[in-house]
């Protein structure tokens, strides 16, 4: 039951792009597991899901505590999103020789 005079969050379409990109990191996570199929590719990749879940984790954690109308935020959150885009297209190289 919601308390009157509570206000609800509402999602602005930053954080939709921003959620998007971890789904196209997890698509890319599958993507180096059909790659590998081997014991060591399922560790790999399940390496990589531990990488991209916690990065996800702490990041929506640090953006609820901020407003998310503010334009310093927005602007936060597009970088955010730009380095998690980043790291998804390293994925599926990130066991080979250029995944450094």
């Amino acid at each position: 039951m919601r308390r009157e005079g509570v206000r609800r969050s509402e999602v602005g379409a930053i954080e939709l792009l921003f959620d998007l990109v971890y789904v196209f990191a997890i698509v890319q996570v599958s993507h180096a597991l059909l790659s590998h199929l081997s014991w060591v590719g399922v560790l790999q990749a399940a390496l990589l899901f531990g990488a991209v879940w916690w990065a996800r984790n702490y990041s929506t954690w640090a953006m609820n505590w901020l407003d998310p109308s503010s334009g310093l935020v927005r602007v936060l959150n597009g970088l955010l999103m730009l380095a998690a885009l980043g790291m998804s297209l390293g994925l599926p190289h990130a066991f080979a020789e250029d995944g450094l």
